[in-house]
């Protein structure tokens, strides 16, 4: 599932870097530090997202105004 994941992330993304990957019998979470282009960009991910693995949660955080990120 993490190359699956990693290759959708990364055909919408300009950089796409794991950062953490966690594990457990009832669930996967993984968070990648990515750029992304445009919002049009940041809907095609979610929504290939929620082909692949349907019923997941995206969180998309804006980091470009927080110094040192």
């Amino acid at each position: 599932m993490l190359t699956q994941m990693t290759e959708i992330v990364s055909r919408y993304a300009t950089t796409c870097d794991l950062h953490r990957l966690q594990r457990s019998n009832e669930s996967t979470q993984i968070t990648y530090f990515i750029d992304v282009v445009d919002v049009e960009g940041v809907s095609r991910l979610t929504s290939e997202i929620d082909s692949f693995l349907p019923g997941s949660e995206v969180t998309i955080i804006d980091q470009r105004r927080i110094p040192g990120v």
